[in-house]
């Protein structure tokens, strides 16, 4: 816009920037508020962290509320956020590995943004982390996040229909793998 209001004016020009810190009434689990963790001791029915964890990834529970189709870096972006606001989210990705849809392409390829642009929440690049990142590199350090974060992620699997509409838990959601696996 310019600086005045004559003809010849120089222009000056602005960066708006804004980002949301939380939604009050929807704090995340983190700091203060984080979860405490294993029960300790020994009980009848205690479930060790990875039976519980293998039923939360095979959605034992029920149905997701949502399907978050691709594990590429925005998939796992969207997946961490709900999970830290205690949405059940499944991830569905075609390809056999998480961060396979940067394997697979050319050998040469790096991120073409610099590391700092690049992070996903809650678990920033490695301080040494180089600045234009090598595709593989990228590809481990993604399925790296999602065991990290536990998220829910069914490789193997391609959605094959579904429909959604805006009242609660009325959308539907067909997938499934070679595998056998599927999901509603």
């Amino acid at each position: 816009m310019p600086a005045g209001t004559g003809p010849d004016a120089p222009w000056k020009a602005w960066t708006v920037l804004t980002t949301l810190d939380e939604l009050k009434g929807f704090e995340e689990p983190s700091g203060p508020r984080r979860a405490y963790g294993v029960d300790h001791g020994e009980f009848r029915g205690r479930r060790s962290w990875l039976e519980w964890r293998r039923d939360e990834q095979s959605l034992a529970g029920g149905d997701a509320a949502v399907v978050v189709v691709g594990a590429g870096q925005g998939a796992l972006t969207v997946a961490a956020r709900l999970k830290q606001l205690g949405v059940d989210t499944l991830v569905v990705e075609r390809n056999p590995r998480v961060g396979d849809n940067w394997r697979n392409r050319y050998r040469s390829l790096v991120l073409h943004d610099p590391v700092w642009y690049d992070h996903l929440p809650y678990l920033s690049f490695p301080v040494n982390w180089p600045v234009f990142s090598p595709k593989d590199k990228l590809a481990d350090w993604f399925e790296s996040y999602a065991s990290a974060m536990e998220l829910n992620v069914w490789t193997g699997t391609e959605v094959f229909g579904g429909t959604t509409t805006m009242a609660p838990s009325t959308g539907w959601c067909g997938c499934g793998s070679p595998t056998g696996r599927s999901g509603r």
